[in-house]
């Protein structure tokens, strides 16, 4: 049972990789939207900018993913995106703006 085992859990691991995927490309849009003031509610109001560990992984994710600007397919867009995060690139792009990150049991 443990080869199958395995290949599940290789199938979980890629799955998660998709959906944290779908989720930063989609929160690098209405970063976006908020930027540039698309979603304010008051002409007034100026939007605040991200964290510094926030936006290193955008500026990361934008270097890679342009806008979405028109309708277009995005499974090239996530692709691009899963590629991140099977490395370390935005581990190490977040770690340079914040330090490095800890993990405490």
């Amino acid at each position: 049972m443990g080869p199958v085992a395995v290949r599940k859990y290789k199938e979980i691991v890629k799955n998660t990789r998709a959906v944290l995927a779908i989720e930063m490309y989609a929160a690098a849009q209405a970063m976006d939207f908020r930027l540039k003031g698309i979603t304010r509610t008051s002409k007034d109001a100026k939007p605040a900018g991200p964290g510094k560990g926030t936006g290193a992984a955008y500026e990361l994710i934008r270097r890679h993913v342009t806008f979405l600007e028109d309708d277009r397919p995005l499974v090239h867009d996530i692709e691009k995106i899963v590629k991140l995060l099977e490395g370390t690139e935005i581990i190490d792009a977040v770690e340079a703006a914040v330090g490095e990150i800890k993990l405490t049991p």
